[in-house]
């Protein structure tokens, strides 16, 4: 590594679900003797660690994570309000760090703490109406209408989530102008330096590990944790891939074999748009998940 700098080096590992981001990520962390930001949008709730892949209480006792498990089911966290609260993070408690690992599949996340984003119009009457619509026609149609309005953003959301959704249609609708044009393209400028590591696999190979990965959250007790949660399931942050599966196989309208045959396709395909996303994000040097020493490799983009 280079000799240190007044700023430190924030190095973001992303790439989709099921890669092993988690993995390198503590690896780093423990390399360079530092803590980890998570960037995942749904690992911040409490309740849920098994059905988000939260690391585990040994992996956490290694090595300090922030913004994991600080919110209750009920509460909310925009991407701008986890870009002012990381940002306060590293030129406050973390100044004296030269090297910050952050790890996340959410991009919008990613893209705000990196770049920033714009000034986004809120329009509370047109977001009223949306979250009618919602409940009365389905997150369906309203996700059909976005692909209208902003192919671009409807590609790159979480079609799953209909706060992401409604907040995109509402911007659209009442500015005039798609969602995705408010993101920046000048990045602002940062208190840090900055180097992106992208992991990928092959489809066969990221196929499997996403199977893989679901079966044994379901052995280490998923659908359990989501029994715990069902009296909140209504909640957005319950609008999470798997949840809704398992809520129907608990109602007993679906079988356990069709219920993790929805997860492992909800999220092979929440996957596929995870690297639509990070695939047009600029600055990312991408690193294939299966090769020998993983770690050695990073190391030598440092």
């Amino acid at each position: 590594m280079s000799a240190p700098t007044s700023k430190p080096l924030l190095i973001s590992i992303v790439g989709p679900t099921a890669v092993g981001k988690t993995s390198l990520s503590i690896e780093l962390a423990k390399h360079f003797d530092t803590v980890v930001i998570s960037a995942d949008s749904r690992q911040m709730y409490r309740k849920i660690p098994i059905g988000t892949a939260c690391p585990s209480i040994e992996e956490q006792a290694g090595v300090k994570h922030y913004f994991l498990a600080h919110l209750a089911l009920e509460e909310t966290c925009s991407a701008g309000q986890f870009e002012r609260e990381a940002l306060e993070l590293i030129t406050g408690e973390l100044s004296n760090k030269e090297v910050i690992i952050l790890c996340g599949g959410s991009g919008l996340y990613v893209k705000a703490l990196l770049e920033g984003l714009d000034d986004v119009p809120k329009d509370d009457a047109v977001r009223a109406i949306l979250n009618e619509r919602f409940e009365k026609e389905g997150l369906e149609k309203l996700v059909g209408q976005l692909q209208v309005l902003d192919p671009l953003c409807a590609s790159r959301i979480d079609q799953q989530n209909p706060q992401r959704v409604i907040r995109a249609l509402e911007v659209c609708l009442s500015s005039g102008k798609p969602f995705s044009s408010f993101l920046r393209t000048e990045p602002k400028t940062r208190p840090f330096d900055s180097l992106i590591i992208g992991l990928r696999a092959d489809r066969a190979l990221l196929a499997h590990r996403i199977a893989s990965r679901s079966e044994e959250m379901i052995c280490n007790g998923w659908i359990e944790e989501a029994a715990s949660v069902k009296g909140e399931r209504h909640l957005n942050s319950l609008n999470t891939i798997g949840y809704s599966s398992i809520f129907k196989y608990l109602d007993g309208s679906i079988d356990l074999d069709t219920c993790k045959e929805q997860i492992v396709r909800e999220t092979t395909q929440f996957a596929k748009r995870q690297m639509t996303w990070f695939n047009k994000m600029n600055g990312i040097h991408w690193v294939d998940q299966a090769q020998d020493n993983l770690l050695h490799s990073v190391l030598e983009l440092t």
